[in-house]
Order: structure tokens, then sequence, then C-alpha cells
């Protein structure tokens, strides 16, 4: 018996986790699929690199979502045209991101190198820092070690006031997704004890009498017949106990992500 309740139990376990997973998967195509792809490759172009190189764009191609290709192809040229002017190229450095040379035409990259250099140069410095710690932006090891030291003495602290308030904000969405969380469970909970209780008064005993069609001769006996408007309540019960199955997997999926964000948040905080 307690081999078939652990079993029971590994089963259960993997079905849960199964639902979760493919619960996850519907969220991230369905935040694809709402995705504004010429903006998206526009930004990609800005960064310095190619959509491909994205880690979103990844994560809707893993999930087989519809990426409109022609608008990223239009939007990525689009940023790449702006990406390689002298305007663009001093912002870059400014936001404290490497210049990608290979978007350019090699005719105008020492220019473009140049105006670079200059961005770089405000950003490694002690208000360089500030701002980028306070931007939640993370650091990529752009600057040079004596700039460095000045960089990170203004990152640091505005880093730790970025994560303080990422995850105080996180905490309270956080919370709010459990309360939903419960009431949507109670609620699952009040719809399956419905439906039992309507269960047991779907069918009811009736006296029928039926006629032998050879012989004549007449009989009656009880027969189970269905009660129409329990059935009917009990189909709008299992529609609506399918819906709040569906919400239920949603927020717990959406819950474990923020409780995992929140964690990873802490971690970071705790080496600062």
């Amino acid at each position: 018996m307690k081999f078939l309740s652990n079993n029971l139990a590994r089963i259960q376990l993997v079905l849960c986790l199964i639902l979760l997973s493919s619960c996850v998967s519907y969220m991230k195509r369905k935040e694809c699929e709402k995705t504004n792809w010429f903006e998206f490759g526009h930004q990609a172009a800005l960064k310095g690199i190619r959509p491909p190189a994205e880690p979103f764009y990844q994560e809707c191609k893993k999930v087989e979502a519809d990426i409109q290709g022609g608008e990223l192809d239009k939007g990525f040229k689009t940023g790449m045209a702006k990406y390689c002017t002298p305007q663009q190229a001093i912002i870059t450095g400014k936001e404290g991101m490497l210049f990608n040379d290979e978007l350019c035409d090699a005719r105008d990259v020492s220019s473009l190198k140049i105006k670079h250099a200059a961005g770089l140069k405000d950003y490694c410095s002690e208000k360089g820092g500030q701002r980028a710690g306070l931007s939640g932006k993370l650091y990529t090891k752009v600057c040079n070690d004596k700039d460095e030291e000045l960089f990170f003495k203004g990152f640091n602290p505005a880093r730790k006031k970025y994560l303080i308030a990422e995850i105080a904000a996180k905490e309270r969405t956080a919370a709010d997704v459990s309360r939903r969380l419960s009431q949507k469970q109670n609620r699952y909970n009040q719809v399956s004890r419905q439906s039992s209780r309507l269960q047991s008064r779907l069918y009811k005993k009736q006296l029928v009498t039926k006629t032998d069609t050879s012989s004549g001769v007449s009989h009656s006996e009880f027969v189970d017949v269905e009660n129409p408007q329990v059935r009917s309540q009990l189909n709008m019960l299992n529609s609506e106990s399918n819906t709040l199955s569906d919400e239920i997997r949603r927020l717990e999926a959406e819950e474990e992500a923020l409780s995992e964000s929140i964690q990873k948040l802490s971690i970071e905080m705790q080496t600062l």
C-alpha cells in the first residue's frame, strides 16, 4: 500500500510539472505574439547586436511563437542606419555598451570609434557609475582598470538602491499574485463541492411502464432519468472549473518566476 501511495505521489508530481511547463510555454508564446517585432529589431540594432543573439528571440523560437520576420528585418535595418552615426556612437559609449563596428561601413568605423570612446569616458566615471547603477543595467566590463575604480564608487551604492526598490516592487507584486491565487483556489474548491452535490442529484428514479409489443403484457419498473436542469448547472460549473484551473496554473507559474527573481536579486545585493 505504501509503495502504491509513493508511486501515486510521483505520478502526481510529474503531471504537475508537465502542466506547469505547458502553462509557462503558453504564457511565453502569448508574450511573443504581442511583441512589436519592428521595434524589437530596431532596439537590437541600437544595442549593436543582431536579433538572433537576443535571449528573448531564442525563447520565442523555442516555444514556436509566430515571429514576424519581415517586420523584424525592417526594424533592424532602420536601427542599424541610426546606430552607425556619430551621435549614436557617443550615446552607445555613454550607456556603457561596446561598439560593434561589424554593423557599420568600414570607411566610417575609425571616426565612429573616436566618438564612442568620448561617450565611454563619461560612462566610466563616478557620476556615470551612479547613473548606470540606478538604471538597472548591469556593468559589462567596458572601463579600463584605472577608471573602473571610480565607476564602481558610484555604481555599487546606486545599484544597491535599485535592487532594494526592485525587490520591494516584486514582493508587492508577489503578494498580489498570492492573494489572487488564493481567491482562485478557494473558488475552485467551492465549485468542486457544488459539482459533487449536484452530481448526487443528477439522476432520479422514475417509475416507467413498458409494454412488450409481442405479448402485449405491460410491467412497471424504476429507471434512472437525468435531470436536465442539474445537467445544465453541472456543465456551467465544469466550464468554470476548467477556466479556474488554467488561471491557477498561470498564477502559480507567475508566483514561482517572481520568487526566483527576488531570490536572485537578493543574492546579488549581498555581494555589493
